[in-house]
């Protein structure tokens, strides 16, 4: 429950998040909560420019996916997209989420996630649990990501076949 309240209230800011993002500080709480074997999501916050009705939509379903008692263990980090260039460009977009475990499987949505099987697919696939059939359309692009000497690394799995 706490996690949720933080969520609320970061979310309740956005798109003015604080300089003090997770990301802005060399990703150190992201990759100490990837090294103890956590789901991370990393969720790049819109700007002030953003429609209302496409924030209300996003920030419903992720408030929604983060209520979730059976998503508790995955760990959220909204950032700003302004903090947000200290990730790779392709990966860094309004809305854009990137979601992975240390040895386990990483994704990346090209958001925003309007659609709520999309985080079903992502509790259902950290938990290592079989994805329902009519889930699979909506999983998100696989990625490869790693964290090196504090950065974080992605590498696009359709660029290695």
């Amino acid at each position: 429950m706490k996690k949720f309240m933080q969520l609320v209230a970061a979310l309740a800011v956005l798109p003015w998040f604080s300089p003090m993002s997770a990301l802005a500080e060399g990703f150190a709480d992201v990759e100490k909560t990837w090294q103890e074997g956590q789901p991370v999501m990393i969720v790049i916050a819109p700007d002030e420019q953003t429609p209302q009705e496409t924030y209300g939509d996003w920030s419903y379903y992720l408030n929604e996916f983060e209520a979730d008692d059976q998503a508790d263990f995955i760990s959220i980090f909204p950032i700003s997209s302004e903090n947000a260039e200290a990730i790779p460009a392709r990966y860094n977009g309004e809305y854009s989420v990137l979601a992975f475990q240390k040895e386990g499987p990483a994704y990346f949505y090209e958001g925003p996630i309007v659609e709520p099987q999309v985080y079903e697919y992502l509790r259902a696939t950290f938990a290592r649990e079989e994805v329902p059939a009519h889930i699979e359309p909506f999983a998100p692009e696989p990625v490869k990501i790693r964290f090196e000497r504090g950065s974080l690394v992605i590498e696009d799995c359709a660029q290695k076949q």
